[in-house]
């Protein structure tokens, strides 16, 4: 039988009978085959998943926990990753951006020991870092993902803020910046011991703190400028 149709015959059964932990295994010895590092192979593999009756939530789930080395992670760090990035495009594109990288070998195993949020922020941050030192298109990917996986850190989302601001997308920037502002003078506020972040040495994290400083400054000025401009 081909792995299609052992896929459709079997998919619905999944997960009512042995679980989510279960349906994953099976999953990940069968598409594995197809499952590569590019958008198309993917999507391929997500087609697999969507032809066995997978319920709709499940399936980012499902394509992040059949990558190799992915299903070595905590299934509850897989599961809050998923619940945040929902949208298969989404999904597709973080899975690209963090392979590509390798963050899902160490530091995403480092991050999965922590709880949902402080997991989530060493992600978006992990993101962040993958922009500072990109070009292109891979800087608005990593940007966008990292304030899509974590709203709240006030640095990823003051710089696509900055990003908007520099393509004269003023009011996209001004909304980044109402949420971004208060945040990370709160972030600022709250942490002046520099404890350092998941994921982080004791000097990324104070390098963090000078990086905010510098741009709260300046997105008080790109504030003000947009308020004019919209």
């Amino acid at each position: 039988m081909d792995l299609d149709r052992y896929l459709s015959t079997i998919g619905g059964n999944l997960v009512p009978l042995g679980g989510l932990a279960l349906a994953v295994l099976v999953f990940w010895l069968l598409i594995r085959r197809v499952a590569g590092g590019t958008a198309a192979e993917l999507r391929a593999a997500y087609k697999k998943i969507a032809k066995a009756d997978v319920a709709d939530w499940q399936r980012p789930f499902m394509l992040l926990a059949t990558r190799e080395r992915w299903h070595e992670l905590r299934e509850s760090f897989l599961m809050e990753l998923a619940s945040r990035l929902m949208d298969i495009d989404k999904v597709i594109e973080f899975v690209v951006l963090v392979e590509r990288n390798g963050l899902h070998r160490e530091r995403f195993r480092d991050l999965a020991r922590y709880d949902a949020e402080t997991a989530m922020r060493g992600v978006s941050n992990a993101l962040s870092d993958i922009a500072d030192g990109a070009r292109g298109r891979t800087v608005k990917s990593a940007r966008s993902l990292a304030v899509l996986i974590d709203p709240e850190n006030p640095k990823a989302a003051l710089a696509l803020a900055a990003d908007y601001y520099g393509a004269k997308r003023f009011a996209e920037a001004r909304d980044l910046l109402e949420r971004a502002l208060p945040l990370c003078e709160q972030m600022l506020a709250a942490t002046q011991e520099r404890e350092a972040l998941p994921g982080d040495t004791a000097e990324q994290t104070e390098k963090r703190h000078g990086e905010l400083y510098e741009m709260l400054e300046r997105a008080a000025d790109m504030y003000e400028d947009c308020m004019g401009r919209v």
